[in-house]
């Protein structure tokens, strides 16, 4: 059987397609220490493709002395695999007791489909909502249409990006607005009554984009003070969710489930993009529900395009009996 080469030029671009993804990647690894690599961490997915399909073409086809970078691109896209090997590989989770639904949406303060965002809530049924970019024309409608099922609020409306709500069909514990990081933007400090009766706290939270070292810095700075709070108050199941701006792979979100001890909620799951529904090529998965080992996370899936620029996550989630390790959580509650 002869095995037909593409054509030279398509081999070419092929070469220096794979080239600059490899150079990209690279640069990437230096995202810990500047804004600009740091940007490029977040396209981890899209590296592993950009370098090991390359690498499997150039192996394939290219002359030997082009399948060095072949061979070169084929083992850092494989790394990267690797490292993204851990949400794709199955885990069963299976509830010990009763569950609850968790749903957070960045809903887009501009976003005028406001019943399509209503629907989806109401076809999903969950026990609680996080709500993003929430200001006063969001709150009201929301009010307006679910309140009977929702009957309990904590909120704190803006008009720049940074609003946020929390409803839920029974009473808080407590709930109070937290001011975490230099920016000081609003972030939800919930107790609520968990899966299996017992206090669980659910911390809702935005920070900034990272678009330049000044935001970056003060991105930082909000994620450091989340984990400082969470790490310093008694123990107490958690989950920590919200739209954080930023991609599991990035080092702002390790050092937070370092500093915590928290767990992605998505491993096992499958991690999809949740920003960017205009393309999915450049989706990025920045929207996240992490737990206290304490927790199990037996379901999580990405909703529907709701006219927002970004997608709602859900998690069924339910109380471990075995193993795990109580998290911190609030000092007091209000009752």
């Amino acid at each position: 059987m002869i095995r037909h080469a593409p054509p030279s030029i398509l081999l070419s671009f092929v070469q220096a397609f794979g080239f600059i993804a490899l150079l990209a990647t690279l640069f990437s690894l230096l995202g810990r220490y500047h804004f600009l690599p740091d940007i490029l961490t977040h396209f981890r997915m899209q590296s592993m493709v950009g370098t090991l399909l390359p690498g499997i073409i150039l192996l394939i086809f290219a002359k030997q002395r082009s399948r060095w970078l072949g061979g070169v691109l084929t083992v850092a896209g494989l790394a990267i695999l690797i490292q993204l090997s851990p949400y794709f590989i199955p885990k069963s989770d299976k509830p010990e007791g009763a569950t609850q639904t968790l749903l957070v949406h960045n809903v887009l303060t501009s976003n005028e489909q406001h019943q399509e965002v209503i629907d989806h809530i109401l076809e999903v049924n969950p026990d609680f909502l996080v709500l993003i970019e929430i200001d006063q024309i969001w709150r009201i409608k929301i009010e307006e249409a679910l309140s009977d099922v929702y009957p309990h609020g904590k909120y704190m409306t803006r008009d720049d990006y940074f609003g946020i709500a929390a409803y839920s069909k029974v009473p808080f514990i407590s709930a109070e607005i937290e001011y975490w990081g230099e920016l000081k933007v609003p972030s939800l400090d919930l107790v609520v009554p968990g899966p299996d009766g017992e206090p669980l706290r659910i911390v809702g939270t935005h920070p900034k984009p990272p678009m330049n070292a000044h935001d970056r810095r003060l991105h930082k700075s909000h994620m450091e003070e989340t984990a400082a709070a969470i790490v310093s108050a008694p123990p107490m199941p958690t989950i920590v969710c919200g739209d954080f701006n930023t991609a599991p792979w990035c080092s702002t979100y390790s050092d937070f489930l370092a500093t915590t001890g928290l767990q992605d909620g998505a491993i096992g799951k499958g991690i999809f993009p949740t920003w960017n529904r205009h393309t999915s090529l450049l989706g990025l998965p920045i929207d996240h529900v992490v737990v206290s080992p304490d927790i199990g996370v037996s379901r999580r899936w990405i909703g529907p395009n709701c006219g927002s620029d970004h997608r709602p996550v859900i998690v069924d989630y339910f109380r471990r009996r075995t193993g795990g390790k109580a998290m911190p959580g609030l000092d007091e509650s209000d009752t």
